[in-house]
């Protein structure tokens, strides 16, 4: 740049506005014929030998707009009517008043894109969050299904360990002849100890509806029943 570019503002315009071409590093100069524009000074090579200075001026398409009539109507003559001076000035604030009005249009449609971004995320999260609980719900479903079939699988196998001889315990002789001194008891003489020195062992047949027990001698490997 050959110098500091220069932001052009009309008077009236906020403070705020005018700090903003600051913020940017322009030179913020208010213009005699109150319009907004940005010009830049440089040079360009246009040859080996040759360079030339060029004004790039950045404005709105309503700014352009003003100024193309107000550079066709007034600038640079010098006698121009005063009325229509008046008029220029009126278009300008029309301009400026349609600038601003499309700065402001364009604020609340980037505020609203955005407030419709944020209620899709939100409806997203809240549409996952369902999904995992549909999920977790189906889990547990198929959990609890599993467990009705094992719990029917238990019952099947308990039916059918029904009848088959439970082995309990090998006794010595003094268990065994208390055990069935108890039950001789209560079946008034219809089981007589059984000693025969050794181990024995218990058996229950679940099969007999009198609920039979098989005594095992472990010396001679013959059962006897009683019941």
């Amino acid at each position: 740049m050959i110098e500091t570019p220069k932001g052009y503002y009309r008077e009236g315009d906020s403070e705020t506005f005018v700090k903003s071409l600051e913020d940017l590093g322009l030179e913020a100069l208010a213009h005699n014929n109150g319009y907004r524009s940005i010009h830049y000074v440089t040079n360009i090579q246009i040859n080996k030998k040759v360079k030339s200075f060029v004004e790039i001026q950045v404005r709105t398409i309503y700014e352009e707009a003003w100024s193309e009539i107000d550079h066709t109507v007034n600038y640079p003559k010098s006698d121009v009517p005063i009325v229509l001076l008046k008029f220029l000035q009126v278009l300008n604030r029309l301009s400026g008043s349609a600038d601003e009005m499309g700065t402001v249009i364009k604020e609340l449609f980037l505020l609203s894109e955005k407030e419709k971004s944020e209620r899709q995320n939100l409806q997203k999260e809240k549409d996952d969050a369902f999904l995992r609980l549909e999920q977790k719900i189906n889990e547990l479903v198929k959990t609890k299904d599993e467990n009705e079939v094992l719990q029917s699988e238990l019952s099947s196998l308990k039916e059918k360990q029904k009848g088959k001889f439970t082995y309990f315990q090998s006794i010595d002789d003094d268990i065994l002849n208390k055990f069935l001194s108890m039950d001789h008891e209560k079946n008034s003489g219809f089981i007589q100890p059984f000693k025969s020195g050794k181990p024995s062992r218990i058996f229950l047949d679940t099969n007999s509806g009198s609920g039979s027990i098989k005594l095992n001698n472990s010396e001679n490997n013959q059962v006897e029943e009683r019941g």
